[in-house]
């Protein structure tokens, strides 16, 4: 039997290949999404992406509140807050979507698997990152989601350095209308020798040596951090590094001279603290920068401040016992677009100046003078 052609036109072949190659590219894509194009990624005991799903209940937020409270400052305490919302308070995302599921799951020092190095280390160190906040935030009494990803990995001769994002969404909305993101870079150190002095972390980038001065701060709070402080915010938010809850492992094994401060809950501290000190109903936080410098210890005084920086920042840091930086953050807000008390006219002329010609400016502000005593609903 004579074998029969398939033939087919330019234009439909033209299609095909158009299509197949579309079909190259979201598959690539994916493959980025998923991390497994990070270089540096086949050392890692798991580097795949995950999908993290918790409900946002009251109560959790709550707790870790009432954990964090008695370390605040006095006139900024959580019981003169403003009154609570729906909403989840900036920072506190920290207590849900726990990554650490088993013991099975989990290295010698506490810490999970997922996203760590397969070769020997001597210290997991957090060194810096970033957190973005858009939309309403996440909700209470909602499912919502936290997608982690691998986004690099770079090693060096003392150690290396991974980087994680997490974006968290209610699943109401989907995952283009994100809520969090949060990127995190962790450090893993080969060489205990390469550090000193002993107790100090190099955790950050750029080493900085400055020391807290006597300058009046609008915010400064000294306390002394608990070792029930540390137990209960590991409980809280799932994190059994020993480093914070085991003071032989810190002490005889990693070799610190007690157990550490979470990363996580000096972050919390000080968004907690400026939220308290420096609520203004038309601002939300936007952005949160952020570096560790060294740890701070139990039962060793920390100083908290809170000033004004560049470009309408404000800056906290946490200092140690020496008055030396540990903790470094830079807080940016920016006016919150849905808030009542600005007025309706002034949200109907900047509509207006996205959508109508430039060239209408001279009848749009003759439209603006008409309304700008009226109460009228938002348009957007």
């Amino acid at each position: 039997m004579q074998s029969r052609r398939l033939y087919v036109p330019l234009r439909k072949a033209s299609r095909l290949h158009h299509f197949s190659q579309r079909g190259l590219q979201r598959k690539s894509s994916d493959d980025a999404d998923s991390g497994n194009t990070v270089e540096g990624r086949l050392d890692l005991y798991d580097s795949s992406q995950r999908q993290i799903t918790d409900l946002i209940v009251p109560s959790r937020s709550e707790h870790l509140d009432l954990t964090i409270a008695p370390y605040l400052p006095s006139k900024t305490r959580l019981e003169d807050n403003t009154p609570p919302n729906d909403k989840l308070p900036p920072g506190h995302h920290f207590v849900y979507f726990p990554t650490s599921s088993s013991e099975l799951d989990t290295l010698q020092d506490g810490y999970e698997k997922h996203f760590a190095p397969s070769w020997p280390y001597r210290r997991r160190l957090w060194v810096t990152g970033q957190l973005k906040f858009h939309g309403d935030g996440l909700t209470f009494g909602c499912l919502a989601a936290c997608r982690e990803r691998l986004t690099k990995v770079r090693r060096g001769e003392k150690g290396t350095n991974i980087w994680i994002e997490r974006a968290m969404y209610n699943e109401n909305d989907g995952p283009t209308k994100w809520s969090v993101i949060e990127r995190r870079c962790l450090r893993y150190i080969h060489d205990l020798s390469s550090i000193s002095p002993p107790d100090d972390t190099t955790a950050a980038p750029v080493r900085d040596k400055s020391t807290l001065n006597n300058t009046n701060q609008p915010l400064r709070h000294t306390f002394v951090p608990s070792q029930i402080l540390l137990t209960r915010f590991s409980y809280l938010t799932y994190n059994f590094h020993r480093i914070h809850i085991d003071h032989e492992y810190a002490t005889k094994i990693e070799g610190y001279p007690g157990t550490l401060m979470h990363g996580s809950l000096s972050i919390v501290l000080l968004l907690t603290a400026f939220r308290n000190h420096y609520y203004l109903p038309d601002k939300r936080i936007y952005t949160v920068t952020y570096s560790m410098y060294r740890p701070l210890y139990v039962d060793r005084p920390a100083t908290l401040t809170l000033e004004p920086a560049q470009k309408g920042n404000t800056r906290g840091v946490l200092w140690d016992d020496g008055n030396k930086k540990a903790v470094e953050c830079y807080i940016n807000t920016k006016v919150d677009i849905s808030n009542d008390e600005v007025p309706a006219s002034l949200y109907i002329l900047l509509r207006c100046i996205f959508l109508i010609d430039l060239r209408n400016l001279p009848s749009l502000f003759i439209f603006y003078s008409r309304i700008r005593r009226q109460v009228l609903p938002y348009p957007f």
